[in-house]
């Protein structure tokens, strides 16, 4: 079972990137709001410490409402608090491996020196080549902005990840069976956090999903940023079950803080699912200085 936990702020339109092979036409949000539709084809560079090759982070839903997506396959859980003067990220550390066997990873990746990336789904894979983590790190080098990042992460992410789809679905959701899951798509979710413009904190990312009736992947898009209105957002992905309505989970973190709330929030999740999640949890604070702060570093080396 899962539950929407993220009601409050403002939600930047939708859009989606379309099928291909090799190259991809997309239609995505530009500066000033505008939308723009255009062919990229893609291209991999760099290199950055990883995964070992072939595990995976499996997610079950992407909740940030008003996406909604069936069930999958799940064995992480990525947690967001986002607020006008900070942004908390935590993780698990468990990672599932689609042959068998468990490994504890780091999945907080700061891209630049004021903006980090988190995932769900596939963290390394060498054939085909796919690496989450080094594309976001390109693409961060490329584009100074949680949004833009998060936008050419969906353009340049889609065809690796549609190349290992179409060899790994069957195990893929053979594992998620296994764990108790029921048979369902990918809900692949990725996310951006950091300083945007103005010295705003702001956080984007998206959802790879699978289009009804066949197997090729899209994206779905959001962007998050707290308004004086709002008194800030929750956003999961991964492994839910065992959380608590976001009223409750809002209450928490006014009573205790979001670092020690997102822990506690883990550690009940792993708890009711240990196949699926596990410990230690790796907590990372973006002050709205643009300093980053490690509350905690999980399986996170220094």
């Amino acid at each position: 079972m899962t539950k929407d936990i993220a009601q409050e702020g403002s939600l930047r339109p939708h859009s989606e990137v379309s099928r291909g092979f090799r190259c991809y036409r997309s239609i995505r949000m530009a500066p000033k709001r505008r939308v723009q539709a255009y062919v990229l084809c893609l291209s991999r560079e760099g290199d950055v410490s990883r995964p070992p090759k072939g595990w995976v982070l499996i997610p079950i839903f992407l909740l940030v409402v008003p996406v909604t997506m069936g069930p999958t396959a799940s064995a992480t859980t990525v947690l967001v608090y986002l607020s006008r003067d900070s942004a908390v990220v935590a993780t698990d550390s468990k990672a599932n491996r689609i042959g068998g066997g468990t490994l504890e990873v780091c999945k907080i990746f700061p891209v630049q020196s004021k903006m980090v990336f988190a995932t769900t789904g596939i963290s390394h894979f060498d054939d085909p080549p796919f690496d989450p983590y080094e594309i976001a790190r390109t693409v961060a080098s490329r584009v100074a902005d949680p949004v833009g990042s998060a936008s050419r992460y969906a353009i340049e992410a889609i065809g690796p990840l549609q190349n290992i789809w179409n060899r790994i679905r069957t195990a893929y959701l053979e594992l998620g069976r296994a764990n108790g899951i029921m048979t369902g798509v990918p809900g692949f979710s990725f996310i951006f956090v950091g300083m945007g413009d103005a010295d705003r904190i702001i956080a984007a990312g998206g959802n790879f999903r699978e289009r009804p009736l066949s197997i090729w992947l899209y994206s779905t898009p959001f962007v998050l940023e707290p308004t004086a209105e709002s008194d800030g957002y929750v956003w999961a992905a991964g492994v839910v079950s065992a959380l608590p309505g976001y009223k409750y989970i809002k209450q928490l973190i006014k009573e205790q803080g979001a670092p020690a709330t997102l822990e506690q929030l883990i550690e009940k999740q792993a708890k009711a699912t240990p196949n699926l999640v596990g410990l230690p949890v790796a907590i990372l604070t973006i002050k709205r200085d643009g300093n980053i702060e490690w509350n905690s570093r999980g399986a996170c080396s220094p």
